[in-house]
């Protein structure tokens, strides 16, 4: 869940958000290296020689087991801007089905140069999406279905919201205008992708809307893995968690907080996010919970992480993968660290 709207980030950098010069880098391919080997076999025979060539033969390499990786802080990766208070860096990050990471670099488009990171599973760079060439002013959210990317496009200047549906390497499919309703003070907080398509997130996932073709639409809320999704809080501390036809309650150690669902695995397990806020201490503290739950609600795993220990504040700071696996985007002082959590 992102405690501080996307507006934080858009305040910082919408006075130098604008449309940028053409694009100077591509977009990163994913399509897997391959090498084609041609063997000639000649079969012989005293009465008739006939040679026979037999088919081509392709070897595909292998995708790169995920691991967790650094990426610089500065030209050669993601941007910072410690100048204000909290200090910004990118956004968010999506996971596509190969494990590449994409990373929104918000704040690069202070130097007129709005674009998308990429990176194998393994954290070798594989690519910039230059997204000057769609006049995108500021990312603020990325989403994926696994192959495509979407990202929320908002320049606050003009007041124009869009969303922008790219290939994997880069290329533009479609965009939307997001009309009067779907805005930041219509609690509008980011993207999300289900199994029907994209969504608008708003007020951290109390509400969505479809977006397509036809329009915007209000939607119960998200499906993954066929199961529809709803999280209901309730009074106190408990919030009601319902995916298809299983529920279970979930409570929070503190007052103050939120869940998330980030989504189902491929093994019929979920992975939600609790976010609490301690207000009993002379600072206000935030925290993450990271748990993985059975259809039954049953807790099998939970990982912890003190909010205090981003160097700059990451909206979307975990992304659960089509395989399964759990990525958390820890940013420090000098690097970003993208962290596969064992859960």
């Amino acid at each position: 869940m992102r405690f501080t709207t996307v507006a934080l980030v858009l305040v910082a950098v919408s006075a130098c958000a604008g449309p940028s010069d053409s694009p100077t880098t591509a977009g990163a391919d994913f399509t897997p290296t391959t090498t084609s080997t041609t063997s000639v076999v000649t079969a012989t025979s005293p009465a008739n020689p006939a040679p026979t060539t037999t088919a081509p033969a392709t070897t595909t390499t292998p995708p790169p087991e995920p691991a967790s990786f650094d990426i610089p802080v500065g030209m050669n990766g993601v941007t910072y801007d410690a100048t204000g208070s909290p200090a910004t860096g990118p956004s968010s990050f999506a996971v596509l089905d190969d494990g590449s990471i994409v990373v929104a670099d918000t704040i690069a488009v202070k130097r007129g140069e709005p674009r998308l990171l990429i990176f194998d599973a393994a954290g070798q760079p594989s690519g910039t999406i230059d997204l000057a060439q769609y006049e995108v002013d500021v990312v603020s959210d990325v989403a994926t279905d696994g192959t495509a990317i979407a990202l929320l496009d908002i320049n606050l200047d003009v007041l124009r919201y869009r969303v922008h549906i790219l290939t994997g390497s880069g290329e533009l499919q479609s965009t939307y205008e997001l009309p009067l309703g779907y805005r930041l003070e219509d609690g509008l907080t980011g993207l999300a992708w289900d199994d029907d398509g994209i969504l608008l997130e708003f007020e951290f996932g109390a509400r969505y809307a479809r977006v397509g073709a036809d329009g915007f639409a209000p939607v119960d809320g998200p499906s993954y893995g066929g199961a529809m999704v709803a999280v209901t809080p309730r009074e106190g501390r408990e919030t009601f968690v319902s995916i298809g036809m299983d529920e279970y309650f979930v409570t929070r150690g503190t007052d103050l907080g939120g869940v998330t669902v980030l989504g189902a695995a491929p093994d019929g397990t979920t992975v939600i996010l609790i976010s609490e806020v301690d207000l009993s201490g002379e600072a206000i503290a935030v925290s993450w919970r990271i748990q993985r739950r059975s259809a039954d609600g049953e807790v099998l795993g939970e990982v912890r992480f003190d909010v205090a220990e981003q160097f700059v504040e990451i909206e979307r700071a975990f992304e659960l993968g089509s395989d399964g696996r759990v990525r958390y985007l820890l940013a420090r002082e000098d690097r970003v660290t993208v962290v596969i959590l064992d859960i």
